[in-house]
């Protein structure tokens, strides 16, 4: 290998070297930064991790430029998936059941009013109920009439397996039982329970 091909090779291999040392420093920052954001919602994922390398454009990333641009609330760090707060959820669901009720807006307003003191679980049931209620509002006559002539327990499904014996009912969160009679029917639940435990 003559001298040049020599030096050309060495610099080359110098080259990727540090390339590879800087995308293992890329990916350490950017891990770290969507660490240290966790409390803020922040998901650790590829799409992120793919929204942040684009940003970037091939360029170093560092902690300070990471956490500039996201202290600037930079547009491309507002797409970044984070997980809605408590609130957040609340405030969509809110806004799902003003839409979907009928009436006046103060009729709806005292609808809205009313989920004040229930919790999300109670509040998703509404927003479930009303848009059982929008559905049932397009339902030609003929179907309408076909449903009120079906008997209440056919509309539930049946109860999930993993919820066909007393002890496990009896374990589940209230939240948890709530659905289970939401979907299942209330004198489903009442059967399970009923039934004895085996020995």
């Amino acid at each position: 290998m003559s001298e040049s091909k020599y030096q050309e090779h060495a610099d080359y291999l110098e080259q990727l070297g540090k390339n590879q040392e800087q995308a293992a420093s890329d990916a350490w920052e950017i891990e770290h930064f969507l660490r240290r954001h966790e409390s803020d919602g922040m998901i650790l994922c590829d799409a992120n991790r793919s929204i942040i390398y684009q940003y970037f454009h091939g360029g170093d990333i560092s902690e300070a430029a990471l956490e500039d641009a996201w202290a600037n609330n930079h547009p491309v760090f507002r797409n970044l998936a984070r997980r809605a707060s408590e609130a957040e959820v609340r405030a969509q669901l809110v806004k799902e059941i003003y839409g979907l009720a009928a009436g006046s807006p103060q009729a709806k307003k005292l609808i809205v009013d009313s989920l004040k003191w229930k919790t999300t679980e109670e509040v998703i049931a509404k927003r479930d109920e009303l848009k059982r209620l929008a559905e049932l509002r397009h339902l030609p006559k003929e179907e309408l009439r076909e449903i009120a002539r079906t008997p209440l327990q056919a509309q539930f499904k049946p109860i999930e397996p993993l919820y066909q014996s007393r002890e496990m009912i009896l374990s589940a969160s209230p939240a948890e039982i709530r659905r289970l009679i939401r979907v299942s029917g209330l004198d489903a639940v009442n059967a399970v329970l009923s039934k004895r435990s085996k020995d």
